[in-house]
């Protein structure tokens, strides 16, 4: 089961921000990936939060990190309602406590849209298992290629999206 927590029980540990001078002593972190000109570079303060193992964590600690059966319950009936909205050409209005986001593929267009990509990247990528197998191809990395074109299906619109975040962001948080 997923871990959910609000902003306020995220909050970071001061003491857990640490000067990469000391890290260096420990380790390098110099970059160690450079391609195409593009390379990693370090903040000069790392942050970092302790985890606590699940099985140092108490019962009470549990429920109220981990969602349960009633939980899960509810966010699907609450999901339900918004997709039938939805479909039922209702405004989906946030302020009513209705959102789409990631529901997209949940509606009959983005379920079939959904089940052809996964359908065709199957097929593409065994076309490309059987060839390999035959001996017709010899390049294992050919699946990756195979099936490349599939996930930029999923990967175009989820940067779309995340354009359109973008623009009305700049457009109507900031400006406020």
């Amino acid at each position: 089961m997923p871990p959910h927590a609000t902003q306020s029980e995220q909050a970071w540990d001061e003491s857990a921000v640490v000067s990469v001078g000391l890290l260096k002593e420990k380790q390098s972190v110099e970059p160690q990936y450079r391609r195409n000109d593009r390379s990693i570079s370090f903040h000069e303060n790392v942050n970092y939060r302790k985890i606590t193992p699940l099985a140092e964590l108490s019962e009470e600690e549990i429920s109220c990190v981990w969602y349960d059966d009633d939980e899960y319950a509810i966010i699907k009936e609450e999901v339900t309602a918004t997709i039938q909205k939805h479909a039922n050409g209702d405004d989906i209005d946030e302020e009513e406590g209705f959102c789409m986001r990631g529901l997209e593929g949940r509606t009959k267009f983005g379920a079939k849209r959904r089940k052809n990509n996964k359908a065709a990247a199957l097929q593409a990528v065994w076309s490309t298992q059987v060839s390999i197998w035959k001996g017709l191809i010899d390049n294992p990395a050919a699946i990756a290629v195979a099936y490349k074109p599939h996930a930029q299906n999923s990967k175009y619109p989820a940067i779309q999206t995340g354009y359109n975040d973008e623009q009305y962001v700049k457009h109507n948080v900031r400006s406020d």
